[in-house]
């Protein structure tokens, strides 16, 4: 017994060492390289992705309306038809600078903690000496430390978003905003923290309460967000994004010189419309102070026949649009399955497009139905808030949609509706806040990420997947292979 004991204490202290010189190699040079490595690959692929962005969407616009230009190799890539080099540098230095730094400091403050010599010293304290509990022991650890985490995430967030402009700056903090919350609350339903704080205090009730937002809460903010983008896209859209906003009036069927009308009948109610200044000369009495359905769709008489009109047209508009997006998310983030299945990928890009355009053809359509509804036998006047009313209604119509896809959209109008009822309401923040709410949410979404990828929402995890590398293994190479080699005898 005192040979076997021996042997076994011989055999943990070569363990030990493997450990020891694993540790000298991981906090050696190979920190610094592996962080420089990821910075440069992580740039060289997202300028890439950018400018093969634009490069397709060029080559759709293209296909779309000129064919023959395609023969022409300056027609796809000069410098007057695609500019994506500011952009490309932005988005792969961000990146970089994020990925780079983050791998930095979590290595450097790995080394300050000094967690794996402190988890050496446990196993030492517990007398273990069989090999394999000391492999089992580590591999209860954690790849990552909390701190080193959640620091260097935070770290990492500030330095890359200064390479933002500022109004992306402003988006990209609301949208990690609500994906961190989203991850919270995907981790507080595990550990039942609702159901203790809300749910258990109404009995039955809580638990249908419960119920109803387990299977309808994406709708539910998806609807109650768009309800709000449709109110300030007609009434304030000062608070929108100029993009955003330009891309709703081309889905729309409404031009923007009756857009433009429609609100300043809203914010001077029973004054006289200027018709010179919103060009409906002819199309309005000169003492008019309010505006029919002949003037929301001059082309049509008819109601019907205009939301008819509305429901195909946006239906044309939103298929190709559709369809390019979903061919570039399965290039960037599937482009294994979809080389190994294309038939059938590209079965299911079909379907997802199809799907994807009924839903927001009837979205616009149905949000027009409620408009000269209101206007010919509800109200038959403005009212500002029966604009939030037809948001409602017409979302509704995200039902259409597969229930991943809602919850995606969900997290997509999220951030702007809350954006635009921020502005709208005046509330007073701070200097450069975006800045800050952009760190504690990048920072809390890599912990997630790392501990409990699991809660993590499935677009963060697949976008993360691909620009941060895997923490590495805190098992020795030795114990590694012997475990590999055990697993195939296992399996032999």
């Amino acid at each position: 017994s005192q040979q076997i004991h021996s042997v076994s204490i011989a055999m943990s202290d070569n363990i030990i060492r493997c450990i020891d010189k694993f540790q000298k190699n991981f906090y050696g040079k190979s920190g610094l390289k592996h962080s420089a490595t990821v910075f440069y690959k992580s740039f060289a692929l997202l300028f890439a992705i950018r400018a093969f962005l634009s490069i397709f969407s060029r080559c759709l616009t293209l296909a779309r309306t000129n064919p023959q230009r395609l023969l022409s190799f300056s027609n796809i890539i000069g410098e007057k038809h695609v500019v994506f080099r500011v952009d490309a540098m932005r988005l792969g230095l961000f990146v970089s600078i994020f990925v780079g730094t983050f791998e930095l400091f979590s290595w450097m403050i790995q080394i300050y903690l000094n967690r794996e010599r402190q988890r050496v010293n446990k196993i030492k304290n517990l007398g273990i000496e069989k090999e394999e509990d000391i492999v089992e022991e580590f591999k209860k650890q954690k790849n990552d430390s909390a701190t080193a985490i959640v620091v260097g995430g935070f770290i990492a967030s500030l330095a890359a978003i200064t390479c933002l402009p500022r109004d992306s700056r402003r988006t990209l903090a609301l949208y990690a905003f609500t994906r961190s919350l989203q991850a919270l609350c995907y981790y507080g339903n595990h550990r039942e923290w609702w159901d203790r704080l809300i749910f258990d205090h109404f009995g039955k009730y809580g638990t249908i309460a419960k119920n109803i937002l387990l299977s309808h809460s994406d709708a539910i903010i998806f609807i109650l967000s768009s309800a709000q983008i449709m109110y300030a896209y007609v009434i304030c859209p000062q608070t929108l994004p100029p993009s955003y906003w330009n891309f709703i009036v081309k889905t729309g069927p409404i031009k923007r010189d009756t857009l433009n009308c429609v609100r300043y009948v809203n914010e001077n109610p029973g004054q006289i419309i200027p018709v010179e200044k919103f060009g409906l000369v002819g199309k309005l009495s000169p003492n008019a102070t309010r505006i029919g359905c002949d003037v929301l769709h001059p082309s049509h008489e008819s109601c019907p026949q205009f939301v008819q009109h509305t429901w195909t047209s946006t239906l044309k508009k939103a298929l190709p649009l559709y369809l390019s997006l979903n061919i570039l998310s399965y290039i960037v983030f599937n482009l294994k399955y979809f080389l190994k299945a294309p038939g059938k990928m590209f079965l299911k890009t079909l379907i997802s497009t199809g799907r994807s355009s009924i839903f927001l053809a009837f979205f616009v359509s149905i949000y027009q139905v409620v408009a000269c509804v209101d206007r010919r036998i509800i109200l038959k006047k403005e009212a500002r808030y029966s604009y939030f009313i037809a948001g409602l209604i017409s979302s509704l119509s995200i039902y259409i949609e597969k229930k991943s896809k809602r919850e995606e959209l969900a997290m997509y109008v999220l951030p702007r509706a809350v954006d635009s009822l921020y502005l709208r309401k005046n509330i007073i923040g701070f200097k450069n806040g975006e800045i800050l709410i952009f760190a504690l949410s990048m920072s809390y979404l890599l912990y997630i990420y790392r501990k409990f990828p699991n809660f993590c929402p499935t677009l963060i995890r697949s976008i993360l997947n691909y620009v941060v590398p895997q923490s590495r293994s805190n098992l020795p190479k030795a114990i590694q292979n012997q475990n590999k080699n055990n697993n195939n005898n296992n399996d032999q």
